[in-house]
C-alpha cells in the first residue's frame, strides 16, 4: 500500500461519544483525524441516545466525517454507562446481570458482543482494508480477532489500558483471558499503546515478532480552541479525574494543602475543587485533613465543563500512582488528565512514581513539576511556589496535538496491511 493511497477503515468500538468514560476521547480523536486525513472511517458502536449522563459534547457523536452504524441490544440494561429503563425490574434486572457477569470476569459492555457479532455479519470485507478497535471494553477484540479471519482481513488493537496485567485492578482475572488476550495479540496485523512501560509489558508476554506502536494520548486543537476558562476568585487547583485505593490517593496532595493551612505558609486566598465520579470519597477526606473551608468537591460534569474549571485553575493535579517506584505497568500509566492541561496552557502538578513515562512527558513538555506520593515536603513548596507567584513555568508544546499524532496512526495502520499481505499463505491441504 503505497502513502498515497486512502485507507477503508471499519473502527469497531462500544466506546464512543457521547460516552463519558474518558477513553471516548482518544478513540473519538483517532476517528476524527483519520477522516480529516482522507481515509474513510466507518463506526460501529451503541446508539448515541442510550448514553446517560454524557459528559462529551454530544455533536461530536454525529460527526459528518465519519459514517456511524448504531448497534442496539436489549442487554444493554446491564451497562451502568446505558440508560437501563425506567421500571424496578429492568434497573433490577440489569443490577443481577452486571453481578453475574462480573463474577466470571467479563464487563457488563460484553453483552453487546451478541448485536454487534450479528450486525459485523451484514458488512461486506470488500468494502474495508483493515480493522481497529480499542480496548476497553475487551468484547471488542474478540469480536474484531472472529471478524478479521472471518474476512480474512489485518487487524490493530489499540490499548488505552492493560487488559489483563493492569495495574490498580482489585481482582485477578481467570487465566483464560491471559490465554484468549496472547491468541488475539499474536494473530494481530498492529499494536498501539499509549506509553513505554504498556509497550514493554506487552512485548515481554509476546516477544519481539509483533509491531507495537508507541502513540501517546494528545489533545485535539480544536477542541481546546473552543474552551472558555473559568474565572475563579482565588489561585485554585483543579483535579478532575478518578481513584484507585490504595493505589491512586488525594492523601499527598490534602496533606500539603492542611500544612500550608495550619502553618500560614502563603498570604495568598487559593481552593482545591474535585471534580469526578469519587466526589463522597474527596469530601470524607476534605473533613480528615481539615479543609472544608479551602476544599470542594464536584460530581462528574460535562466534559466541556470540565476542560473549562482546567483552564481557569492556576494548577491542576494529575495522579497516577502515590508509590514511589512502580511496576512496567504502573509507571506505564499515563493519564488523558496530562494532554488536556497541555492542550490549554495550564501547568501541572504530578504525583507519579520514579521513571515513570508520565514523569518522562511532562519533563520533555518542560510543562510543570513531577512529585513522588511519600515526598511531602517538595509537594508542599511546589504548592506555595505556585499560589504565591500565581503561575508556574511551562512551555505550550504541540508535540501531543492530534493533527500530528494522527501521523504516527496512519503509519501503523497502513504498516499493518502492508504485513498482512506480505504473510505467508498456509497450505491448508
Amino acid at each position: 500500500m503505497s502513502k498515497q493511497d486512502k485507507m477503508r477503515i471499519l473502527f469497531v468500538s462500544h466506546c464512543f461519544p457521547p460516552s463519558p468514560a474518558a477513553g471516548a476521547v482518544r478513540i473519538r480523536n483517532i476517528a476524527f483525524y483519520l477522516a480529516k486525513q482522507g481515509h474513510s472511517i466507518d463506526v460501529v458502536t451503541v446508539p448515541a441516545k442510550y448514553f446517560k449522563n454524557a459528559t462529551f459534547n454530544c455533536e461530536s457523536s454525529t460527526d459528518p466525517f465519519f459514517k456511524r452504524h448504531e448497534v442496539d441490544s436489549c442487554l444493554r440494561i446491564a451497562t451502568p454507562l446505558l440508560n437501563q429503563g425506567g421500571s424496578k425490574v429492568s434497573r433490577l434486572t440489569g443490577g443481577i446481570m452486571r453481578k453475574t457477569i462480573r463474577y466470571f470476569g467479563y464487563e457488563p459492555e460484553s453483552l453487546w458482543y451478541w448485536a454487534a457479532r450479528r450486525y459485523l455479519s451484514t458488512l461486506k470485507p470488500e468494502d474495508y482494508d483493515v480493522i481497529l478497535t480499542s480496548g476497553r471494553p475487551w468484547v471488542n477484540f474478540y469480536l474484531v480477532n472472529e471478524l478479521a479471519s472471518k474476512w480474512s482481513k489485518p487487524y490493530v488493537l489499540d490499548y488505552r489500558d492493560l487488559w489483563v496485567d493492569k495495574p490498580q485492578q482489585l481482582r485477578k482475572l481467570p487465566d483464560r483471558f491471559r490465554r484468549d488476550e496472547e491468541k488475539i495479540l499474536r494473530q494481530a496485523s498492529g499494536i498501539s499503546v499509549v506509553s513505554a512501560g504498556m509497550k514493554r509489558c506487552i512485548a515481554n508476554r509476546i516477544g519481539d515478532e509483533q509491531p507495537i506502536s508507541v502513540i501517546h494520548n494528545g489533545y485535539d486543537p480544536i477542541e481546546m480552541g473552543s474552551v472558555v476558562p473559568a474565572n475563579f476568585d482565588h489561585f485554585t487547583l483543579v483535579y478532575a479525574g478518578t481513584f484507585y485505593q490504595p493505589y491512586r490517593t488525594i492523601d499527598p496532595i490534602f496533606l500539603a494543602l492542611s500544612r500550608i493551612k495550619q502553618n500560614s505558609l502563603t498570604n495568598k486566598q487559593w481552593q482545591f475543587r474535585y471534580y469526578g465520579t469519587h466526589s463522597s470519597y474527596v469530601n470524607e477526606k476534605i473533613a480528615e485533613y481539615g479543609l472544608n473551608d479551602k476544599a470542594v468537591a464536584y460530581d462528574a460534569i460535562p466534559r466541556p465543563d470540565a476542560l473549562s474549571a482546567m483552564a481557569g485553575a492556576g494548577l491542576n493535579i494529575v495522579i497516577t500512582a502515590v508509590a514511589e517506584h512502580g511496576t512496567d505497568a504502573e509507571k506505564g500509566i499515563v493519564t488523558s488528565k496530562i494532554f488536556d492541561a497541555i492542550g490549554l496552557g495550564v501547568p501541572i502538578l504530578l504525583i507519579a512514581p520514579m521513571d515513570s513515562d508520565a514523569e518522562d512527558t511532562l519533563s520533555g513538555s518542560r510543562f510543570g513539576q513531577t512529585c513522588r506520593g511519600n515526598d511531602h515536603d517538595g509537594i508542599t513548596r511546589y504548592l506555595v511556589k505556585c499560589i504565591e507567584t500565581e503561575s508556574s513555568d511551562c512551555i505550550k508544546s504541540t508535540a501531543y496535538s492530534w493533527d500530528q499524532l494522527i501521523v504516527l496512526f496512519e503509519n501503523a495502520l497502513e504498516n499493518a496491511i502492508v504485513r498482512f499481505g506480505n504473510k505467508p499463505k498456509v497450505n491448508e491441504n
